[in-house]
Formats: structure tokens, C-alpha cells, sequence
């Protein structure tokens, strides 16, 4: 299980609130609530039932499945990140256009995520 320390972490959502992640200073997590491709990455997490992306401080983009509740209760609410605003925290650097989410690492591995498709790179 992945734990972010509370105290460290900060999160931000896509303008419409489809996207949502967080960060702490070695670790991206960010969740897409609806997308084309989901079912499909959710049967690759077999039993877990829940599934994202994440970026660490120095590798590339990967899928992240979880079992078990990612929040102790209600996920929380983040402040919203406005279109073509770049976000850095730590190791990591978002951008959330029309397109989508990009955000990348100070190696340049990253992802971008969208509703109708995902890079990792």
C-alpha cells in the first residue's frame, strides 16, 4: 500500500473535477473518476477496486492499483488547478490543459492523462 505522509502531501483537480491527484515530495497519485479506458485498466487490477496512475520522483509513469480505501472516509475535496497553470511540488511538475493532464518529473518521465486515453512515458 502506498502511504503519503498527511502533513506533506497536496492535491489539485482538473477543472471539471474528472481528474484528481496528489503529491508528496516523491510521489504522484492521480485518478481519472471517468474515462474510455478505465473498465479495461481496472480488469488489469484484477481484485483491487481501485485504479490510477503514479509518478515517482524519478521513474516513468506506471498504472497504480489499490485495494482497500484510499482515504480514511470521503476522499478529500482539492482545490482546482485552472487551465494552462503549472503546478510543481517537489520532484514533480503538472500542467492540466483542454487535453488533459500532463505532468512530468525533474528526469522528464511523466504521464498525461485524459478521458479518452493515457501516456506514460
Amino acid at each position: 500500500m502506498i502511504a503519503l505522509a498527511i502533513a506533506a502531501v497536496i492535491g489539485f483537480a482538473s477543472p471539471t473535477g474528472n481528474i484528481d491527484c496528489e503529491a508528496s515530495s516523491s510521489l504522484l497519485v492521480c485518478h481519472v473518476t471517468h474515462s474510455a479506458y478505465g473498465k479495461q485498466l481496472q480488469a488489469g487490477c484484477r481484485t483491487v477496486d481501485w485504479n490510477g496512475f503514479s509518478l515517482t520522483a524519478t521513474g516513468k509513469g506506471q498504472v497504480l492499483c489499490s485495494g482497500g480505501a484510499m482515504f480514511g472516509g470521503a476522499p478529500p475535496r482539492h482545490p482546482t488547478l485552472r487551465y494552462g497553470v503549472r503546478r510543481r511540488h517537489g520532484a514533480f511538475a503538472c500542467v492540466v490543459r483542454l487535453s488533459g493532464l500532463t505532468c512530468t518529473n525533474r528526469r522528464g518521465h511523466g504521464m498525461f492523462v485524459s478521458r479518452t486515453s493515457y501516456r506514460l512515458f
